[in-house]
């Protein structure tokens, strides 16, 4: 089962995204996708895409990402793959 988070689109440079997987299940991977429309350069990058909390039973996945235009709009998507816990 995959979840994914909904936009989070800000003006800023620093953004950390968190998904979470619903009761009863744990994270087995995840990831983030930014997409710009506008030819924005340079272009935001994901700087790490990890599991969080605890990690012999991950239930979060997060995805920090950063732009070097402070004043950019820009959305960054998370998701996390999502298995029964057992």
């Amino acid at each position: 089962m995959a979840v994914e988070s909904a936009p989070q689109l800000d003006m800023g440079q620093d953004r950390i995204v968190d998904v979470t997987c619903p009761a009863g299940m744990l994270a087995s991977g995840g990831g983030g996708q930014i997409t710009t429309g506008d030819n924005q350069l340079p272009k935001p990058q994901i700087l790490s895409s990890q599991p969080i909390g605890n990690l012999a039973t991950p239930t979060t996945w997060e995805v920090h990402a950063w732009s070097s235009v402070p004043s950019a709009l820009w959305p960054l998507y998370a998701f996390v793959m999502c298995v029964p816990a057992g």
